[in-house]
């Protein structure tokens, strides 16, 4: 059946009630955009806020999956949400009963995935709704861009970089704006993630841009400190990216970000795979500090961070 329709910031809102039996009934809102999609002029630009729509939109279906070279899962679910470089949706599982005083707690999910591949669908619908939700909680999961897409960075200020961080940050801009619609208590925030997620919540505790829009954290399996996150040289990396793509004459990075704009979206994903040496090179697409995101060492954003409330943990299999 469908959900009950929600007023957000860009328009009216249907999804489907996934729980609609008994007095724990959860509507699921998935595929909503938070931002615009990042193709055309918009690739490697940092998110814009996506155009209002009249009527009632229908969020009854997962958003496309961010371009990735591999997925986890299998062929059926890959083909039930095809990859796209129009990837930035969200999904919001809530509560159809009373909330309570001040509103329902509010739960973001960020996946993990080496900031290569990953998406939301993975971690399904209905198992959120009867594990989490139905515990008096608004669960949330987003999507960001991923591989060169989410992580491009000249070096300059045509494109510092972290475009997937500055996703996450949009999406919690939208979850600010809009979650009190839902019966979300918009002032009791946690952002949660794993791996590379986990990773990413820590980063977003660091950054001016993006700290304030949460109040508690819990990354799991991955934080700012890990090695994978080594914050290489993401704009030699990427220069070479370009010349893999057949790109090697340009005088500026406008004209090399215009040249990698004709580019078909498929050719940025990376695939993913663990090298013997792996602890040494880490990743090959990488958060960056830019001085734009992260305007200053991580060491010194983290001395300058207010804390948060936060719980830590680790996955059974670590170390492989």
């Amino acid at each position: 059946p469908s959900s009950r329709i929600v007023t957000t910031a860009q328009g009216k809102i249907q999804g489907r009630k996934l729980i609609y039996e008994g007095d724990k009934q959860v509507d699921a809102f998935q595929g909503i955009p938070y931002a615009a999609a990042p193709i055309g002029p918009l690739r490697f630009k940092k998110p814009v806020p996506h155009a209002s729509w009249t009527g009632v939109r229908e969020t009854k279906k997962f958003g496309p999956r961010a371009i990735a070279t591999f997925a986890f899962g299998s062929e059926e679910e890959v083909k039930l949400v095809p990859f796209s470089e129009d990837c930035l949706y969200l999904n919001v599982f809530t509560p159809c009963w009373e909330p309570p005083k001040g509103g329902f707690p509010v739960m973001v999910f960020v996946h993990g995935g080496a900031f290569e591949l990953g998406d939301s669908i993975s971690y399904g619908d209905i198992n959120i709704c009867e594990n989490i939700v139905t515990r008096d909680v608004i669960f949330v999961t987003i999507q960001y861009r991923l591989g060169y897409l989410g992580f491009m960075s000249t070096g300059d200020s045509a494109c510092p970089g972290n475009l997937g961080l500055w996703d996450q940050t949009a999406a919690l801009n939208w979850v600010n704006d809009n979650i009190e619609a839902f019966g979300g208590n918009k002032n009791n925030i946690t952002l949660l993630g794993q791996s590379a997620g986990g990773a990413s919540v820590d980063l977003l505790h660091l950054s001016p841009h993006s700290t304030n829009l949460f109040h508690k954290m819990i990354p799991m399996a991955g934080n700012a400190e890990c090695k994978w996150t080594n914050y290489k040289n993401m704009p030699r990396q990427c220069k070479s990216k370009a010349e893999q793509l057949g790109i090697i004459q340009y005088e500026t990075s406008e004209e090399l970000l215009e040249k990698l704009r004709a580019v078909p979206a498929h050719k940025f994903g990376v695939r993913f795979q663990v090298r013997e040496d792996f602890a040494e090179h880490g990743l090959e697409t990488v958060p960056y500090i830019d001085g734009d995101f992260f305007p200053e060492s991580i060491d010194e954003l983290r001395k300058k961070a207010k804390p948060k409330p936060m719980m830590t943990g680790v996955t059974k299999e670590e170390g492989i």
